[in-house]
């Protein structure tokens, strides 16, 4: 059985790429107001998009629409 690793409620471009260099498999963005790691879609669009294909991308939503 092979580990695969998230790392979830990434807000910064210097957390994302710490989770990407240390070789993350998922990198998580939440979306839910009262966490204090929510972030916006567009802001996680932003961050997404240094992921570059080195690491699948998961969203982390409550009750969404």
């Amino acid at each position: 059985m092979s580990l695969i690793v998230k790392i979830c409620g990434l807000k910064t471009p210097e957390a994302l790429d710490a989770a990407l260099e240390s070789g993350a498999d998922l990198v998580g963005f939440v979306f839910f107001p009262p966490s204090p790691r929510n972030r916006s879609p567009e802001a996680a669009r932003t961050l997404g998009r240094r992921v570059r294909g080195r690491a699948g991308k998961v969203a982390l939503t409550v009750d969404a629409d």
